[in-house]
Formats: C-alpha cells, sequence, structure tokens
C-alpha cells in the first residue's frame, strides 16, 4: 500500500513539473521534449540524394526535418555568386509558417562584404545569430573524392555548425573537435572536426536556449 502511494505521489510530482515547463517555455526559447522544424531548401541544383542525406540526418538526430521543391535564387546571368545577405532575406520571405528554422542548400559560391568590399574570405555556409535563416553552399567542397561519404559528411557539418549559430551558439574556441569550433572554414578543417557538441556548448543550447540535443 505504501509502495502504491508514493507511486502515485511522484507521478502527481512529474505532471506538476511538466506544467510548470510547458508555461515557463511557452514565451522564451525552445521546448526541451519538442525538437525544432528544419525545413531544407533547394535554391538552385544541389543533388536530389544529397538532400535527402541531409533530411535524414537530422531526423535522425535532433530535428524534424522537410525538404520542399526546388525554389531557384532568382539572379541575373552576370552574377553568379550570392551574396550572403539577399540570399538569407530571400529564406526569410519563402519560410514556411510551420518551419522553425529554413536552410537554404546551394552549389553556387557565397560570399559577403564589408563596407561594401568583398571579402576573400572562404565561406561554406552563413547564419545570423538566433536568426531563423542560413545558408550552406557545396562550391568550396571537394566532389572529386572517391569517398562521396566524405563530401556528404562536410556538407552535413556545415549545415549543423550554421543551424547551431541559429540556436545561439557563436563560435567555440575550447575544444577543437567540436562542430562550432570557429576554424571549420574549409574542407581540410572539416574533416579534423567531429559531429559533436562540445559539453560547453551543449550546457548553453540546454540553459540559455531551452534546447536539448538527443543524441
Amino acid at each position: 500500500m505504501s509502495i502504491l502511494l508514493l507511486f502515485i505521489l511522484f507521478l502527481f510530482g512529474c505532471l506538476s513539473n511538466s506544467k510548470q515547463t510547458n508555461l515557463s517555455t511557452q514565451d522564451v526559447g525552445y521546448d526541451y521534449f519538442i525538437p525544432p522544424v528544419v525545413e531544407l531548401v533547394n535554391i538552385d541544383h544541389v543533388e536530389p540524394e544529397l538532400m535527402d542525406t541531409l533530411c535524414t540526418y537530422l531526423s535522425s538526430s535532433f530535428a524534424f526535418c522537410s525538404t520542399t521543391e526546388s525554389k531557384p535564387y532568382p539572379m541575373g546571368r552576370k552574377h553568379k555568386d550570392l551574396h550572403v545577405d539577399t540570399v538569407l532575406a530571400y529564406l526569410q520571405n519563402i519560410k514556411s509558417p510551420h518551419a522553425t528554422f529554413v536552410i537554404g542548400i546551394t552549389t553556387r559560391k557565397i560570399y559577403s562584404t564589408e563596407n561594401g568590399k568583398r571579402k576573400k574570405k572562404q565561406l561554406l555556409g552563413h547564419a545570423r545569430l538566433g536568426g531563423k535563416v542560413s545558408v550552406v553552399s557545396t562550391y568550396d567542397i571537394s566532389r572529386k573524392n572517391p569517398l562521396a561519404f566524405n563530401y556528404k559528411n562536410r556538407v552535413i557539418k556545415i549545415m549543423v555548425h550554421e543551424l547551431g549559430h541559429n540556436l545561439g551558439l557563436e563560435h567555440c574556441i575550447s575544444i577543437d573537435q567540436c562542430i562550432m569550433h570557429e576554424q571549420a572554414g574549409s574542407a581540410q578543417q572539416l574533416d579534423r572536426i567531429e559531429m559533436i557538441f562540445c559539453e560547453s556548448c551543449r550546457r548553453r543550447l540546454f540553459t540559455e536556449s531551452r534546447f536539448a540535443l538527443f543524441y
């Protein structure tokens, strides 16, 4: 009888804590137990197989993922490269109401500017800290490597890195292998980085963004 009573008290306490959690996360951050919805958008001629691979990884790791039909970014013939600010604005405009985040995938080179001048720094992806959209470019990732998995693995790392910025994470300088490391700027550096968030980044996600990684 006493065991049954303890079980009832435990169950009541869990329900009470659950209600309090729902109230506290209703307007701030994300619910610990409800993964965000990520929409992947093919904005030019990305291989359908790669799009499926990216979405499958997200779905199996920490997010609900969906892909939309190809939505080519409107641009003139003279402009082959994509300015990240204009691409992010485009993605924001086509973002579905149900999506928490939108990630545009492109085969074109992307670049940023400073004081009106184009930066020479290589860009593999870009996202605004705490924003809802990001862009990933496969342009500077070698496709000539016979190990197809290596190519896909690199693109996945860029995607997760940019999604980390959307979730509020800045560059990590403590653990070299962390997916959020600030040196994740080239294909070779990506190979040295692991598909993990270090303990510090995980803690920030959990305490500041109210988001938990379940992998």
